[in-house]
């Protein structure tokens, strides 16, 4: 995970971001690989993090 972390770093320090402390960066997958198709919708659900939704729409 370490070298994981050192790569976002590096590819966010090249596009002017910066990780900063208090930042949450999760190295593991949270669910298997699914498929996923234009019109499909997920939703993502964190305890006291909030939640994120994915509308896949085509490019």
């Amino acid at each position: 995970p370490v070298a994981v972390v050192a790569w976002l770093a590096n590819v966010l320090g090249r596009n002017g971001v910066a990780l900063e402390p208090g930042h949450l960066v999760m190295t593991g997958a949270l669910h298997a690989a699914v498929p996923m198709e234009p019109g499909d919708e997920f939703l993502a659900e964190f305890d006291r993090l909030g939640s994120v939704r994915l509308k896949v729409s085509q490019s």
